[in-house]
């Protein structure tokens, strides 16, 4: 290669890249999802809806009660939880999620749902895995309640996001009932490991993210607790489409079935 078509690459690529960097969007500001176009395909299919595609929730064919904490029987403690889980095509529950805490019923109530069995969903006649959120209570008489959530309030929470972006890291943030969740994304390249209110297990969730551009596009890979186990991974997807964000993620599903797709749009307020 001579040296002027050295030169020539050399001025190809910085031009290339200095066009990819100017393209980059910029998703800074307080982003609100609009629930009603929210598309999932693959994966669990969620319960609820309307009309001739709603999925009923399963009857459930096993129920445990949970186990008071003697801790919060003595003090009188009442609450209630909400907690996201899968049943599986064989009944079983899987992949279960606190949606809000109260730290001294956690465990008992995680301990009890995970125990309980359900009659498979039939879609066409074939078993499908379903996604579906239950409730589990505490209380005594004269119990004094534990603070607590509604489930209007706890779906509001989940709605909007707060990004603030700079040149090397892209921060997201949003209250949710186990505090205000916080995620940084590393512009540069680099995996950055994020730690996040969701517990399952009495302690925080650990996930790893690695994020990339692809021109328009920021691309993150994320490794951690899902569908597929404790290390599931997921291709998250992120773009400016006129004036609105879209945030797409691919996650690897259970027993490596066809992955789940969720394709959310957010509309800047």
């Amino acid at each position: 290669m001579s040296f002027v078509t050295a030169l020539i690459v050399a001025a190809s690529l910085m031009s290339d890249a200095s066009l990819s960097v100017q393209d980059r969007p910029d998703f800074s500001g307080v982003w609100q999802l609009d629930e009603g176009k929210t598309l999932t395909t693959g994966g669990p299919i969620q319960v609820g809806g309307r009309g001739a595609g709603a999925i009923s929730e399963p009857r459930r064919l096993k129920h445990v009660f949970p186990v008071y904490p003697p801790g919060a029987q003595t003090s009188r403690l009442a609450g209630g939880l909400f907690i996201q889980a899968v049943v599986t095509t064989q009944g079983d529950v899987a992949n279960l999620r606190l949606l809000n805490s109260v730290p001294a019923f956690n465990r008992a109530a995680l301990d009890a749902v995970s125990r309980w069995k359900y009659e498979p969903t039939l879609v066409d006649s074939v078993p499908v895995p379903v996604l579906l959120t239950v409730t589990v209570s505490f209380s005594l008489e004269e119990s004094k309640p534990a603070p607590a959530v509604s489930a209007a309030q706890l779906a509001k929470m989940y709605l909007d996001v707060t990004i603030r972006q700079k040149a090397t890291s892209l921060t997201a943030t949003r209250d949710t009932p186990l505090g205000v969740e916080t995620v940084t994304y590393d512009l540069t390249g680099r995996p950055s490991t994020i730690r996040t209110p969701e517990r399952t297990e009495g302690k925080d969730t650990v996930r790893v993210y690695q994020s990339r551009w692809d021109v328009a596009k920021l691309i993150t890979t994320i490794t951690g607790p899902g569908l597929a186990g404790p290390k599931t991974v997921s291709t998250e997807t992120r773009w400016i489409e006129g004036d609105t964000m879209i945030v797409e993620q691919v996650t690897a599903n259970v027993r490596g079935d066809q992955p789940m797709t969720v394709r959310q749009v957010y509309r800047k307020i």
